[in-house]
């Protein structure tokens, strides 16, 4: 299959507006939305809504759930800004697109803007994961719109991703239930291919409680929770089996007030990553058997758990999509590549619901989560044409 009219006007549409994407890069990147930081989301949020509402969409915001406090960065209960969900409706398959607004970089650091280098890539926070992917999925709604070839489609903008969707997670869930098809716009594989396998994910915190004591003159008296917290931190990280497709990190620590006082509590947050369901089953054996001790019987470990995102297995679903996007990417001389990754996603929580998932489908770029983040500005263009191509082509299949 070769590009038809529509779509060839759709990719020279596309070409056209290449230094407008860049432009449009520029100001999503200029709005700080570290860590879900309200203000810069909500401001985000009316930007788009701004452009979603000119292709005729309804917008709707909804209240996130509260994050547990062990589970959210603040230590206490936390709920993220609302999740703002675009809809156009027409007859035929509606496809969800769904990115997320918030990044990983400081609302005061340094890196704040998009900055241009001469080798056609720019730097920025957030600028590939994933504002860049934002921009990828307007234009590509844009192209597939002013063509008249769109189908019905419904844009979700998530403001927690990057917590681990814990606040918005059960919304993206039911709202992948009123859908057929799911595109995520989460960056490109290094080689600019999509993903379409991912591991499941979960948090866990790590507990222990001792008995205070001065280290010098009554250390007999205490029983040290930084030295439980040690040894189950050990065990936890004992239990990491990359061949058998469980990874366990932990990250940050902390216990004691001082260095004369023997510490009577201690935490430490860790992240699961689990490659099916027997294998988070072998993580939960492993957190049960570090667990001992009661508020009698101390030390004491407990260990928090939250099992966020469930594996995106390529095995259950969404055959049909991943040939229909590489006719398109074979059509438009692109890599035909579908490879995995160790990161998780939003399309986790959307296959979660029983709906065929592609993800990938953002910019190239790298160093995403630091501060020399960058992205391939040509490819904004290239994956754009992809998505509107892949758009058209759903379309037409009714």
């Amino acid at each position: 299959m070769s590009l038809n009219a529509t779509e060839i006007r759709m990719r020279e549409w596309l070409q056209f507006r290449r230094d407008s994407m860049t432009r449009d890069l520029g100001a999503l990147v200029s709005i700080p939305t570290g860590w879900s930081h309200q203000p810069g989301v909500e401001t985000l949020q009316r930007w788009f809504a701004r452009r979603f509402q000119a292709l005729g969409a309804t917008i709707e915001r909804i209240e996130c759930e509260t994050v547990p406090g062990w589970l959210s960065r603040t230590g206490s209960p936390w709920r993220p800004p609302p999740l703002m969900i675009a809809r156009r409706a027409r007859s035929g398959r509606r496809v969800l697109l769904c990115g997320h607004a918030d990044t990983v970089h400081p609302v005061e650091g340094a890196f704040k803007a998009l900055t241009l280098a001469d080798d056609g890539t720019a730097t920025g926070p957030g600028c590939v994961d994933m504002k860049g992917g934002l921009v990828v999925m307007l234009a590509a709604l844009e192209a597939a719109e002013a063509a008249n070839c769109a189908p019905a489609w419904t844009v979700i903008l998530v403001p927690d991703e990057e917590s681990g969707s814990a606040g918005s997670g059960q919304i993206i869930a039911s709202c992948a239930k009123s859908c057929d098809l799911g595109l995520v716009y989460e960056p490109a594989t290094p080689e600019g291919g999509l993903v379409k396998q991912r591991p499941g994910s979960g948090a866990f915190l790590i507990e222990a409680r001792g008995i205070s004591a001065h280290a010098g003159r009554d250390p007999q008296r205490g029983i040290s929770a930084v030295k439980a917290l040690c040894q189950a931190s050990l065990a936890v990280l004992n239990g990491n089996d990359l061949p058998g497709g469980m990874s366990l990190n932990i990250g940050p620590l902390r216990g004691g007030e001082a260095s004369n006082i023997i510490p009577d509590h201690a935490r430490a947050w860790g992240n699961v990553r689990f490659r099916d369901e027997p294998t988070r089953l072998r993580a939960e054996a492993l957190f049960n058997s570090i667990e001992h001790g009661s508020a009698s019987e101390l030390p004491m470990v407990r260990i928090e758990r939250a099992y966020l995102r469930p594996p995106l297995d390529p095995a259950s679903h969404g055959e049909e999509l991943r040939a229909l996007a590489h006719s398109c990417l074979n059509d438009l001389g692109l890599p035909t590549l579908m490879g995995s990754t160790g990161g998780v996603s939003d399309a986790n929580n959307i296959a979660s619901a029983g709906v065929p998932v592609l993800d990938g489908l953002g910019p190239r770029g790298g160093n995403m989560h630091r501060n020399d983040e960058f992205i391939v500005l040509e490819s904004l263009a290239e994956r754009a044409e992809l998505s509107a191509i892949l758009l058209g082509r759903i379309a037409a299949k009714g």
